[in-house]
Order: structure tokens, then C-alpha cells, then sequence
């Protein structure tokens, strides 16, 4: 730490996107040229009306980036996010395979669900296989996935049959072309390069930034860590340490309870009748002590195994067996 500084001890991660950055992504006007060579953006095609309703659920799922799209050499198969794990949820009805009329219909009290595919953490499927994301309709959200799924859907227009062998969410070639890493990269980062503001960089964010962001607004809404481990779907709590940041809203909001709360200050030890006699003991005094008992002990019992070892070497097991007896006596 000391030779190179102890910034550069410090991890460094992909910054979690915010509200507005993801909302300024989902309002770059059509046709702005931040595409390869200056050519057009436009969300009118295929392939931008899937990546708007994917911008939309990647932040309420957190849906990483290999559970959306091909790595490099990958192909797609029927493990993958079909348009057989939508499902919706309409005047309490599960519906399978939605009509126009019920897409155009989705009103508050309705769902999107997307059962989840195998992922990194669940490799078989067998963890969350069986837990429905649940995506709420909601017509005032500036985010809302249920309600652009319904708009992909309507233009995607896969028919019962094949909504098994259709990639959730298509490439530039428009439905059933399965979307690459490298594109959602691609695309991601030039959307978001267009709206970051003065400062920043689109390089400080990644596709995790999503997970992050969902971490993140999840803790800042009171959500417990099982509830956010359960809604991001992590194997352990150890991720959520990395993920979950607070914002300076929600810091502040901490340090703003604390100062109104007041503490007495009071311990047990501090209500003895009589402390003369007693040392003050810091903290750090006491790892101090318990570090130095721990040495000791190690010492004591590296001694006793080389006792018994050279005892053994000497003599044979049988000759251990007779000094713990004699021990004994």
C-alpha cells in the first residue's frame, strides 16, 4: 500500500446508471446520428422497439448481460430467454399468448412475467426456475417494462408456435435473430455517450450498471437484502456488498436519522458502583490482547506437536499412546 498507494488497492467498478441517465437513453430523438459513421438511431424498427422494451426490463430485472444476449461464439437455443418465458398476467387470467385487443387493454393490476432462464448463479434453472419476475403495469412510470414488452409484442407478433424458438429480444436483423453481446454493447454505449453529462464517460458504465442500478434503488426504497438478492437473483448476499450503493440522498437521509436520535451513551460496566480498580480498555487494546493470547496459544501447540512428532519419529505411535498416558498419571 505504501509503495504503489492505497487508491490503487482500492477495486474499481463499473459506476450503477441513475434514473435519469436511463431515461435520457429511452428519449434520444429518432434519427440522431450515433451510429457507426454517423448513421441514424431510430426506434421505429425491429430492432429498436426490442432494445427500448430491453432498456426497460433490464432496469426492473437486472437481467445480466449473457441472459439477454449471445457471447462471442455462442449459440442460441431453447435454454435461452424465449418469448415462451413472457407471460402475462391480465384481469387476474394468466395468458400465454396475448391478443391484440389484451396488450391494448393493460391497465394498473395487471403483470408481465418472465419466468427466468439458466444463469451464471443457476446453471440448471433449478433456483429460480420457479419464480416468476413480476413486472407491474404502470401508465405514470417513466420505466416500465410490462408496458413496452406489450409494445414489442404487438410488434413482434410471434404466433403460439413459435414463441419457444424466438429470442426474447432480437439483433439489428429484426425478430427471431438472436441479439449479440457485442451489439447490446455497441448500442448501450452509444445511446449513452449521447446523454451523459459533462465530466462523465460512457466507459464508467458497463451492462452490469443495470444490476447495480436495481440494486441500488431497491436498497434506497427500504427493500430488505433478501428482498433484493430474491428480485436480482443472487446465490448468496456476498454480491449485494458489491452492487447496492447508496446515493447522496439516501446517506444523507442515514446521517439526518442518526443526529435525531440521542444516545445516553450508557454500558453495563458504566453503572458498576466502583470503576477504581477497573483499567480502561479500548477497543483496539482488546484486539491487541486478544492477538497477543492467540499468538501464544499457537506457539504452545506448534511446541506440543513437535514434541509429539519427534516422539513418534523416536518411537512409533505406540510410543505417543504411552507419553499421553503418563500424562494422564
Amino acid at each position: 500500500m505504501r509503495e504503489f498507494g492505497q487508491q490503487n488497492l482500492v477495486e474499481q467498478r463499473k459506476a450503477p446508471l441513475s434514473h435519469l441517465l436511463i431515461t435520457r437513453m429511452l428519449s434520444v430523438p429518432e434519427g440522431a446520428p450515433i451510429l457507426k459513421r454517423k448513421q441514424p438511431w431510430t426506434w421505429k424498427t425491429q430492432y429498436g422497439c426490442s432494445t427500448s422494451a430491453l432498456f426497460h426490463t433490464l432496469a426492473q430485472t437486472g437481467f445480466r448481460k449473457a441472459e439477454i444476449s449471445l457471447g462471442k461464439g455462442a449459440t442460441w437455443d431453447d435454454t435461452m430467454l424465449a418469448f415462451s418465458n413472457l407471460r402475462w398476467k391480465i384481469r387476474g387470467k394468466t395468458v400465454h399468448v396475448p391478443t391484440v385487443a389484451q396488450l391494448n387493454s393493460l391497465a394498473d393490476g395487471d403483470y408481465a412475467i418472465i419466468m427466468p432462464p439458466p444463469s451464471k448463479s443457476d446453471q440448471y434453472g433449478r433456483r429460480w426456475g420457479n419464480n416468476p419476475i413480476w413486472l407491474p403495469v404502470d401508465p405514470t412510470a417513466a420505466i416500465n417494462a410490462a408496458l413496452h414488452l406489450a409494445q414489442w409484442e404487438l410488434c413482434a407478433c410471434v404466433s403460439a408456435q413459435k414463441r419457444g424458438s424466438t429470442p426474447l429480444f432480437c439483433g439489428p436483423s429484426g425478430v427471431g435473430s438472436p441479439l449479440k453481446a457485442s451489439q447490446i454493447d455497441d448500442v448501450f454505449h452509444r445511446l449513452l455517450a449521447r446523454v451523459v453529462d459533462e465530466g462523465d464517460d460512457a466507459k464508467n458504465y458497463s451492462m452490469h450498471s443495470w444490476r447495480s442500478f436495481l440494486a441500488s434503488s431497491l436498497m434506497a426504497a427500504g427493500c430488505s437484502d433478501a428482498q433484493i438478492q430474491a428480485a436480482l437473483r443472487w446465490a448468496s448476499e456476498d454480491a449485494l456488498k458489491i452492487y447496492k450503493v447508496a446515493n447522496h440522498d439516501v446517506y444523507g437521509g442515514w446521517l439526518r436519522s442518526a443526529e435525531g436520535v440521542k444516545l445516553t451513551g450508557e454500558r453495563a460496566i458504566t453503572l458498576q458502583a466502583d470503576m477504581r480498580a477497573l483499567p480502561v480498555t479500548e477497543p483496539e487494546q482488546e484486539i491487541e490482547l486478544l492477538v497477543a493470547t492467540g499468538a501464544a496459544i499457537d506457539r504452545a501447540a506448534g511446541g506440543a506437536d513437535a514434541t509429539d512428532l519427534r516422539t513418534v519419529s523416536q518411537g512409533g505411535v505406540e510410543a505417543l499412546i504411552e507419553s499421553l498416558h503418563a500424562h494422564e498419571h
